[in-house]
């Protein structure tokens, strides 16, 4: 039952979305008919973090009123990180939502933390076991940190985004 279930929903996602993997991503997004200005948002996400590694994108068909999706993953040295760019058109206007995960292998959480707080020391900081959760006074993004090993973390950080508003 549950492989039938999990079957119907890969199907009804794969006929609703159409999915390439590709570089870059803004490129995709302009080929399949994304609104000029949520390309501008995701060409500079894209730039700005130097996305190159390998992608995904899933864009609807009708992408002027529903929202796509963008996915990247990248692998350096020490760390391999997964960045999720979501763009939701709304009229003239484009809000973006993103979510990042990296895996750090040589680095602890509490190092992240205190590497942080030297450069912004307004950051709030909560510590619910092997959980950290690090957010500006504005809370208009947050990072949640978690503790894989004595010298590695996971590290995800979210933030919405509304450019026009």
């Amino acid at each position: 039952m549950k492989q039938s279930t999990l079957t119907i929903a890969i199907g009804a996602i794969a006929l609703f979305m159409n999915t390439a993997f590709a570089a870059p991503l803004t490129e995709q997004a302009e080929l399949r008919g994304v609104s000029p200005k949520c390309v501008a948002y995701l060409n500079a996400i894209e730039e700005g973090l130097n996305l190159n590694g390998l992608t995904n994108t899933m864009i609807p068909s009708n992408p002027d009123t529903l929202l796509s999706l963008y996915i990247a993953a990248k692998k350096e040295a020490n760390e391999t990180s997964f960045h999720s760019i979501t763009l939701s058109p709304d009229g003239e206007m484009c809000d973006v939502s993103l979510t990042f995960v990296t895996m750090f292998s040589n680095q602890s959480c509490e190092d992240i933390v205190q590497s942080q707080l030297a450069i912004n020391p307004t950051l709030r900081v909560d510590r619910y076991g092997v959980y950290t959760h690090v957010y500006p006074e504005a809370k208009d993004s947050n990072q949640v940190l978690v503790s894989t090993g004595e010298a590695s973390c996971a590290v995800m950080k979210t933030q919405l985004l509304f450019p026009e508003r």
